[in-house]
């Protein structure tokens, strides 16, 4: 064969497959004009499809074919010709077809060419061959794509074109390894549906498995230097996936792209690269055209477009170098993209972190963006918190290197039952303001900053917001006014209320659902600076958050600590501006185990860098501006809070997942047999410090242990030890915080002489030293740790005197005692269990539930003021069960 020559056939077939594959629809070539003579085309060709294929394999490809021709009198042999790939990298083929038989032969233009003698043919009649024809897959191969685009050709040489082209092919009719044709059944042929394509090729279709590559941009962060200066910077496209970017296509300047907004204040100068032939890159006249036919962008505008072929599987492509000028400072980032030039009918996305495709550069002399907690108008970023052992509102101010000066009082008392957000300007009078949430009766206020450390009068701005869990407040709808994004109890929908400029908002409008499964929503302002506001949310299941930058097509995920060591407990955190003025925005977040106060920045991205220390300690007992709930019962974190129940009879502990509006799920559900030798269950908050609540035990030999829920209504089997000698305590209630110190406590009763002690919890599952909070309390009983019952900030305990069968409330003291009882009501002998649930029926008051001696259970609902208003039966047959947690 001419080794010149691909041969009439391959040439053909390699025409059909480069047409067949997906390439950049701007460089498509004009299809060349039809020969108005009818063609000798003795084939009609079946396409073949082979799925699943997996990278570094070989598939066996064995088509069927029609003959609808009598062949040519002056047929010498019947060639069938199969292409390699077009896809490839530096030339090698992303799927190769082996020639394993005596009587094929590799063509010059890819592929193989089988010649066969001999053959009679007979019109009408379906063919296939004696044989399969391997493609070798790459092992680098992306997937799931069809990798091949591939065609085969069947047809007739006369004795001239044999010679000539593929002469160095011999097919000897007695080898035991040669390819032939033979009759194919009738059901193996289907009739095409175009006839005329499929006359002068089939296709092959090769789909490979999943496997990813991972594309993106390295390089610089930042341009540095004078106004002025030329500086000039290397930056590269890499591939950190398993799979090679392959060129996908034979037309066109290059299967991918690498194209780029500069920051503003830098000017582009000229690009070229270390190794230019590897790059194509657009003139800047044609930049404009570029921008307008591209369908899919990150980016608003483009200052270089450059394209290239392929980037193999854990490599670097060649560095393009960028010589640039400085003209001014200023806050717009620069965005540098690469993306791929074609798509695929099988997967969305061939990289597997297409987040990472966008690299953010900034100016290296950035405007510095305006502070938006700034409460004593120097220009800098402030921070407001809540002291919880009095209510006081205090305010640390900034001091523009990241550090904040000592606490001044804004409020001296009264706020320890507020959700505080700092909101930026609400009112439009140019001074930071506060968004606020009585949780006693559920009103929303605006408290307006007066610019001097201050507040002026409160603005109310809503009414039923105890309806409503986590809030924040942040620029939604683009108009310059704050605005609301908040997520109702009952329906778990997002909702945003547009700000009306004057402390007040709209009524809410629905954004999307399913957001019951977060439990904070941390506004953090324009983290990528492309003028719209960013936020973050913590998911409640895994406590991992996601950052929503607008920049970004998918969120930034980031683990529990925030990427820091596995032992800081984060529970409060707040965007907190650029406290540092470098241009970059802070993130806030206070560690329950040492209650230390980190500062971390945000890039451009969205990611986080390694926090910083603002103070080691002394954060103990102070609220950050940001919405918490109670999710101490909500064992599968989805909002509700549930109630764990001991069945006497077999000993399964079940769980009864509540609704969220006063009532259960239908259907039983158990954690099985494990705690059926327990003689105490208590569901015990978050005791260990991860944000999911918990379950106390206590094993007949009086051990008392941990068990760590899993957030997912369930429970983690390495259980921690609290001690033993628990069998001297005849009541022992958890779940909530009640020395203010951030950390959820125990409260037990000693059996033997009624002393009530406070085992402060350290966030770890075990406690400190025990403080003593009470005496005499062997005359009660139904001792039940129920919550926040009045809104005051601090956890409270109600418990029934057995002399009068009343109930009593007892307030919570900030540093861990309790008031004196207040009676609430009586008529309580007739109960013989109580649990407390937190807000039950989803009104923003914590309930409980107690058993009736006939086996009913009911719903107290908490009023927010230390009682109840109502009492609603939410289930019966519950005599059967021994414990009720």
């Amino acid at each position: 064969m001419n080794p010149d020559s691909p041969g009439r056939v391959g040439a053909r077939l390699i025409a059909g497959a480069a047409a067949g594959l997906l390439a950049a629809a701007a460089f498509a070539a004009p299809a060349a004009a039809q020969d108005e003579e009818p063609a000798y085309e003795p084939f009609l060709h079946g396409d073949v499809t082979i799925t699943e294929a997996a990278p570094g394999t070989t598939v066996n490809v064995t088509p069927v074919f029609f003959q609808q021709q009598d062949l040519a009198a002056d047929t010498a042999a019947v060639v069938v010709e199969f292409s390699d790939s077009v896809a490839d990298r530096l030339g090698s083929p992303a799927a190769q077809a082996a020639e394993t038989y005596d009587n094929c032969g590799d063509t010059a233009g890819g592929g193989i060419a089988c010649v066969i003698t001999g053959f009679t043919g007979q019109t009408g009649a379906p063919f296939t061959l004696t044989g399969p024809i391997g493609y070798a897959i790459d092992a680098k191969a992306p997937g799931p794509i069809d990798i091949c685009g591939c065609a085969y050709t069947v047809t007739t040489v006369d004795a001239a074109t044999l010679a000539a082209e593929y002469g160095s092919i011999t097919d000897d009719p007695e080898s035991a390894n040669r390819l032939s044709l033979t009759p194919a059944a009738d059901q193996a042929w289907s009739a095409p549906a175009d006839t005329a394509a499929a006359a002068p090729s089939g296709a092959v279709t090769v789909v490979t498995t999943e496997q990813q590559f991972d594309l993106y941009v390295s390089g610089l962060e930042s341009w540095s230097g004078s106004i002025g200066d030329q500086p000039s910077q290397v930056l590269s496209v890499n591939n950190a996936g398993p799979a090679t970017a392959f060129d996908m296509s034979d037309e066109g300047p290059g299967s991918y792209v690498f194209r780029g907004r500069m920051p503003d204040g830098v000017e582009l100068v000229e690009v070229n690269s270390d190794d230019s032939s590897r790059w194509t890159c657009l003139d800047e006249s044609e930049l404009a055209a570029e921008y307008e036919r591209t369908e899919t962008t990150a980016l608003d505008r483009f200052d270089f477009v450059c394209y290239f072929e392929s980037v193999l599987a854990g490599t670097k492509y060649a560095g393009l170098q960028m010589h640039t000028r400085i003209t001014e400072g200023a806050t717009e980032p620069g965005r540098f993209e690469v993306a791929p030039t074609y798509t695929t009918e099988y997967s969305e996305n061939l990289d597997s972190t297409p987040w990472n495709d966008v690299w953010v550069v900034l100016n290296g002399r950035p405007g510095i963006p305006l502070a938006r907690n700034d409460f004593n108008n120097d220009g800098l970023e402030d921070l407001v918190s809540v002291r919880r052992s009095d209510g006081a509102l205090r305010l640390n101010t900034g001091n523009g290197d990241g550090t904040l000066d000592a606490a001044t009082t804004m409020a001296s008392s009264g706020w320890a039952g507020f959700d505080v957000v700092m909101a930026g300007e609400v009112n439009s009078d140019g001074h930071a303001d506060l968004l606020v949430r009585d949780n006693a009766t559920g009103t929303l206020y605006t408290y307006p900053g007066d610019g001097a450390g201050g507040l002026k009068p409160r603005i109310r701005s809503g009414s039923s917001w105890n309806t409503m869990g986590v809030f924040t407040t942040l620029d939604v709808d683009g108009d310059g006014m704050t605005d609301i994004m908040a997520v109702r109890k009952s329906d778990g929908g997002l909702y945003y209320y547009s700000g009306n400029g004057d402390g007040t908002f709209a009524n809410g409008v629905l954004l999307a659902t399913g957001y019951n499964y977060i439990d904070a929503m941390i506004s953090i302002g324009d983290v990528d600076k492309d003028g719209v506001e960013d936020v973050m949310f913590r998911l409640s299941q895994t406590q991992q958050y996601w950052v929503f930058a607008s920049t970004a097509t998918e969120p930034v995920e980031l683990s529990p600590t925030l990427g820091e060591p596995e032992g800081r407990r984060l529970r409060q955190l707040v965007g907190a501006g650029d406290l540092d003025r470098d241009g970059l925005l802070d993130l806030l977040s206070l560690d329950t185990r040492t209650s230390g106060l980190y500062r971390q920045s945000f890039g451009l991205t969205g990611w986080v860098n390694s926090y910083r220390t603002v103070q080691s300690s002394g954060w103990a007992g102070a609220s950050l501006p940001m919405v918490t709930l109670d999710r101490a019962h909500d064992y599968d974190e989805d909002g509700a809070s549930d109630i764990l129940a001991r069945r006497s009879a077999d000993g399964h502990l079940l769980i009864y997942y509540g609704t969220g509006t006063g009532s259960f799920y239908s259907g039983l559900y158990t954690w099985g047999t494990a705690f059926s030798g327990m003689n105490l269950l208590e569901t015990a908050g978050d005791l260990d410090g991860d944000n999911r609540p918990d379950l106390l035990a206590r094993t007949s030999g009086g051990t008392l242990y941990v068990y760590p829920g899993n957030g997912t209504g369930s429970y983690v089997d390495q259980r921690i030890k609290v001690g033993g000698g628990w069998n001297s305590m005849s009541a022992i209630v958890s779940g909530y915080d009640y020395n203010d110190d951030g950390k959820t406590d125990i409260i037990a009763r000693e059996a033997s002489n009624g002393n009530l002690w406070l085992y402060p919890g350290t966030g770890t599952g075990s406690h400190a030293a025990r403080v003593l909070i009470g005496t005499g309390w062997n005359s009660m009983s139904l001792i039940t740790a129920v919550g926040d019952l009045n809104h005051d900030g601090t956890a409270d305990v109600i418990a029934k005197k057995n002399s009068d069968n009343c109930m009593y409330f007892y307030a919570g003291k900030p540093a861990g005692g309790l008031k004196n009882g207040v009676k609430i009501g009586c008529g309580w002998d007739v109960m013989n269990a109580v649990a407390a649930t937190g807000d039950f029926n989803g009104d923003g008051h914590p309930d409980w539930v107690a058993r009736h001696t006939n086996g009913s259970l009911y719903l107290y609902k908490g009023n927010g003021a230390g009682t109840y208003s109502a009492l609603v039966k939410v289930g019966s047959g519950w005599g059967g069960m021994n414990i009720i947690a």
